[in-house]
Parts: structure tokens; sequence; C-alpha cells
């Protein structure tokens, strides 16, 4: 242990600032599941945190300039948006995407081929929903009391949108009935800023060791949203990256950007 003599002549421990990771954050409170996951992955390093709550869109600019450390989440391909920021390549959480439609469907469990046909219900601007629907007939809403409002009226046939327990509570009336979409669950990442990229693989294996030992599970069951963990099956199928070789490959299509 150091030692720092002061004075007086009176010798004192000095005791060693812990390190501090301060992220940007909208939407979320410090009590939210994925906080929750973070806070207790970066004391297992002995890193505490700072959540500094901003406005929706300011959060990702100020992290990717550098005024903060990094966000909590991002999703899909959010998580390789930005030039400065790093995604963590253990995923935080999954969503998976719920059917909802008047009447039960004929088929319990439909494919993506047995939605042809059909006028599919969607919130605007979901890119995550548009490229796992897309070649299918979407009508899009702006938000969810018009899109749900469209299926109470017959205007659509189902309705797709990311399973959401309040969704189902605020605007599902008892009279809908739900089934899991057959589409791909879309992933959550921890991003940093470059600066720390040191840090990534360290936050990833503390992540990783939370998943083996059933904590992180542990933490998203409390809140009633046990299909939001990640598992030891999923970390097998996204592979090595994480899933984000893939993500990555989506963003340079969308953004017609060359490879490295």
């Amino acid at each position: 242990m150091a030692f720092a003599i002061f004075s007086t002549g009176a010798t004192l421990p000095v005791v060693a600032e812990q390190p501090v990771i301060r992220l940007a954050v909208s939407q979320l409170t410090n009590d939210a599941p994925v906080i929750r996951v973070l806070d207790r992955a970066y004391e297992k390093l002995g890193i505490k945190l700072e959540i500094t709550s901003l406005p929706r869109k300011r959060g990702p600019v100020l992290a990717n300039e550098g005024l903060y450390d990094g966000l909590p989440v991002a999703l899909g391909m959010g998580a390789v948006a930005f030039e400065n920021l790093m995604p963590v390549p253990t995923p935080l959480c999954k969503i998976g995407f719920t059917l909802y439609s008047k009447q039960p469907l004929p088929i319990t469990q439909p494919t993506l081929a047995d939605l042809r046909g059909f006028d599919i219900g969607t919130i605007r601007g979901v890119r995550l929903l548009e490229l796992r629907l897309e070649g299918l007939n979407l009508i899009e809403a702006p938000t969810f009391d018009h899109l749900f409002g469209l299926l109470k009226r017959d205007r659509v046939d189902v309705v797709v949108s990311p399973s959401d327990l309040q969704i189902l509570e605020q605007h599902v009336p008892g009279s809908f009935t739900s089934q899991p979409a057959p589409l791909k669950p879309a992933f959550c990442y921890h991003v940093l800023h470059k600066a720390h990229e040191a840090l990534l693989p360290k936050v990833a294996e503390s992540l990783r060791e939370m998943i083996r030992s059933g904590e992180l599970a542990a933490i998203y069951t409390a809140v009633d949203a046990p299909n939001a963990a990640i598992t030891m099956d999923d970390l097998d199928m996204l592979g090595p990256s994480g899933g984000l070789d893939q993500i990555r490959e989506d963003w340079r299509t969308e953004n017609d950007t060359p490879d490295d």
C-alpha cells in the first residue's frame, strides 16, 4: 500500500481513487435492467458508473465527441453508426418481435412466407422491422395508438412490433391476440468511446461471466423480462464478434460504404 507523509509528521494511507466511466443516457432510469447489468459488470472490474440523462439525440453525439465515455446501450446498427464509438462484443440484451391480430391466426406458428398477402402494420422508422419484413406489404403508422387503431378498424390484418410489456399494457386492448413473430431477435450493445478501447474485452468478459453464472438472467427476470436475457446459446450462435460482423456488413450495405 502506498503512503503519503504530511507536514504534521503523520503517515496516512493513500486511498486510490476509483476509476469512473461516465455514460450519456436517454429514456432510461438508473434502475433500468440494462443499467443494473452494466453497473454490476463494471463493479466486477473495480470501475464506478456515472449516468447522465440527456435529450434523445444529444447523448450519442456528445459521446462520439468524447464528452462522455460512451452509451449504456445501442440497438442493432446504432452500435456501429458513430465513428468514435465502439461496441462491446458481448450483447447486453435482445429484443424479440410480437405479432398482434384481432382473431387468432389459422396458423399457430406462422413463417414469413405465411405473412405474404397480409397487410402488416408497423411503426414508421423502425429500420430493424423494415429489414426483417422486406418484400412484404407494410403499412406504417407514426404512433402505437395509430397503429393499433388501424388494426381495430381492419385497415391492417396484423401488427408486428418489438416485444414490450408496456406496449401490450398501454396500447393493446384485451380483444387482440398476440404471438411471437417469425423474426430473428435484435441485439443491443454497450458502446464506449474509442479512447477506452482497452476496456472492451474486459467488459465483454465481465458480461459473459454474468451470462454464464445466471446473474444477468436474474436481473431481467426480476423485472418480468426474462426473454431479454442473453444466453450462452445466443453467444454460440453469434460467434466471436458477438454478431457485430453482420451488423457492420448491414451498415455498410445500408450506407453504401466500402469495406475497410
